[in-house]
Formats: C-alpha cells, sequence, structure tokens
C-alpha cells in the first residue's frame, strides 16, 4: 500500500496549504496580494504587445505605402511602457 500512502500525503498536503493560503486568508479579510502582483504583470505584458504591435504595423505600413527606391531610413523599435529599452531582436532595418 505505498502507493495510497503517498496520495494520502498529497492530499493532506494539498488541503494544508489550499487551507492556508487560500480559506483562512479570505475568512479573515486579508490578503496575500497574489492577485495585486498577478495583475501587474499582466497590465506590463499587454502594455509591451501593444507596444510591439503598433511598431509592427508602423513597419508594414510603411513597407506597403513606399516603394523600394523611396522607402525612408527610419527604424522603428518598440519600447516596454516602463524602462524604456529597445526589446531584443526586433532592431532591423527598413
Amino acid at each position: 500500500m505505498e502507493g495510497a500512502e503517498l496520495a494520502g500525503k498529497i492530499l493532506s498536503t494539498w488541503l494544508t496549504l489550499v487551507l492556508g493560503l487560500i480559506l483562512l486568508p479570505s475568512a479573515f479579510g486579508v490578503s496575500l496580494g497574489i492577485s495585486e502582483i498577478y495583475m501587474k504583470i499582466l497590465v506590463k505584458t499587454l502594455e509591451c504587445s501593444c507596444r510591439l504591435a503598433q511598431s509592427l504595423w508602423l513597419q508594414v505600413s510603411e513597407v506597403l505605402s513606399c516603394t523600394k527606391a523611396s522607402r525612408p531610413e527610419r527604424h522603428h523599435v518598440p519600447f516596454c511602457a516602463r524602462d524604456k529599452k529597445p526589446i531584443a531582436g526586433w532592431q532591423k532595418e527598413i
């Protein structure tokens, strides 16, 4: 019955974690901050991807609207909103 003992230990550990990290804090109205951290990460990711999509759209629209001879010498490098550093690998010449 070694498998049953292992399953019992895993189940009891899982229930202890659920009780300790979810049920008790919510019963007392305490927030562990996990949702806030998740939302901050999600917002940063979406802002960065939005800027990347806008930059790529500008590159595509310039290529489609210009002939090869009259193409402007500009670089569109996407930046993340927070640190203003270029995203690696997207520094291409048009």
